[in-house]
């Protein structure tokens, strides 16, 4: 029985090497095209432009995962009365402000992807950077909501945000490079908000160095976003 089984996954093995070593992919003919082999070069750059469609949607996976670390960050009261929900309130009220802010970043991305034809490996870094800011999201949220909004823990969630928004525009200006948008160029110079946007976040960094102001910064932020 056994060497019926390897007789058999023999003869799959060869078939399978026979069609890869003749795919069309791996000759190079397709519909009749001559056979023309890419270069490593060609291969690394490609001949025919990206789609946006999968890193639409790898950005989209990574924005549902932070919502959703973010708000598993909240445990339940241990209790049944007023002093156990009160326990629970500072994490809550900073989950509430960095959901506006993630459902914010991730309205504006889609957008931001609607006008964008093609991707290139710029587009690609720059959205790489941009998640990858956005990712520490559950990490200083939580540490925000169970110092109960201690200077240090606001101070540095208003930069991370204000990281994000840098980040943001440099993805912004990646898209305008490579796809020579002018509609997205054109709206981009003509809005304030963006601008708008950056001082409140660095108006809410400057009241997190003020003992007692620094309570102001996280809800400058949803400001800001709203501003966004």
């Amino acid at each position: 029985m056994a060497a019926q089984y390897a007789v058999r996954a023999g003869h799959f093995f060869l078939s399978g090497a026979a069609l890869y070593k003749n795919h069309p992919e791996k000759t190079g003919k397709r519909s009749g095209l001559p056979n023309k082999k890419l270069t490593v070069h060609q291969k690394s750059k490609g001949d025919e432009p990206m789609t946006k469609g999968r890193l639409e949607a790898f950005s989209d996976g990574v924005i549902a995962i932070i919502i959703t670390i973010t708000i598993l960050l909240i445990d339940l009261p241990e209790g049944d009365d007023l002093a156990a929900l009160r326990s629970v309130l500072p994490l809550a009220a900073c989950y509430f402000i960095s959901f506006i802010m993630v459902g914010t970043n991730w309205v504006n991305h889609h957008h931001l992807l609607q006008v964008t034809g093609q991707v290139d490996g710029r587009i690609l870094w720059a959205n790489l950077l941009y998640l990858f800011i956005l990712s520490f999201q559950p990490v200083s949220t939580g540490w925000v909501g169970r110092s109960g909004f201690a200077m240090l823990p606001v101070r540095v969630y208003v930069i991370m945000n204000l990281a994000g928004a840098g980040s943001y525009l440099l993805l912004e200006k990646a898209i305008i490079r490579s796809n020579d948008c002018e509609a997205l160029k054109t709206a981009v110079s003509e809005s304030k908000k963006e601008q708008w946007t950056i001082c409140v976040e660095i108006l809410a960094l400057a009241l997190s160095f003020i003992p007692g102001a620094h309570y102001a910064s996280c809800p400058l932020l949803v400001v800001a976003m709203v501003l966004k």
